[in-house]
């Protein structure tokens, strides 16, 4: 779900994948028939602009049944509406923080870096000039900023899954996309979020 932020995210799942990945627009969210809707396993959030509250509301229920949900931080993510959405308590709190910082796998046994394997380490070649500092706070913190600050977190919801990236993915904030990373790193994210037990794959 993204308002025109989508671009690198997007090619790298539909590389993977070798089936296109529909980017939809917040405000259609709620118009998406039922049977699309179900068929989602797992939904990435790029914005909240639009983000109506029917729509957030169809979200977390997906969430609740068994669904994941990524969540990306951008500039079209408001955090007071994903605590809005959410209802987590305490409420999550995101502030925009300035780098320069790298990323580093804080768990590499975790199914999302399991694959890397001794790669892992090539996490840190993207440069990070902006990012979120979230509070972990009822998250389980998989990956770290070089400050020491969360950059990826997860938490159980219900029957889903939701993963939180503090920072963007469609290189606006940083070079992430452009780096041979990137990719892995988008695809085992969906696939884990998603609930795909499927072998993880080297790279």
């Amino acid at each position: 779900i993204a308002d025109g932020a989508a671009l690198y995210l997007s090619r790298a799942l539909g590389a993977a994948n070798g089936e296109a990945v529909e980017v939809v627009p917040p405000a259609r969210v709620v118009t998406l028939a039922e049977e699309e809707f179900a068929n989602a396993r797992g939904v990435v959030l790029l914005s909240t602009r639009g983000l109506e509250r029917p729509a957030r509301e169809r979200l977390m229920s997906m969430v609740k049944n068994g669904g994941g949900l990524f969540i990306a931080a951008a500039p079209e993510l408001d955090p007071a509406v994903l605590a809005e959405m959410t209802g987590w308590q305490p409420p999550l709190t995101a502030t925009e923080s300035a780098g320069p910082l790298t990323l580093a796998a804080t768990e590499v046994r975790h199914p999302i870096f399991r694959p890397f394997g001794a790669l892992a380490a090539n996490l840190g070649q993207a440069r990070f000039d902006r990012s979120w500092r979230v509070s972990p706070e009822g998250w389980s913190v998989v990956a770290r900023f070089s400050n020491g600050t969360p950059a990826l977190l997860e938490r159980a919801s219900g029957g889903g899954r939701i993963l939180l990236f503090a920072a963007d993915v469609d290189r606006r904030w940083n070079d992430f996309p452009l780096h041979p990373a990137f990719v892995p790193f988008a695809v085992e994210s969906l696939r884990y979020v998603a609930g795909d037990r499927r072998l993880p794959r080297d790279y």
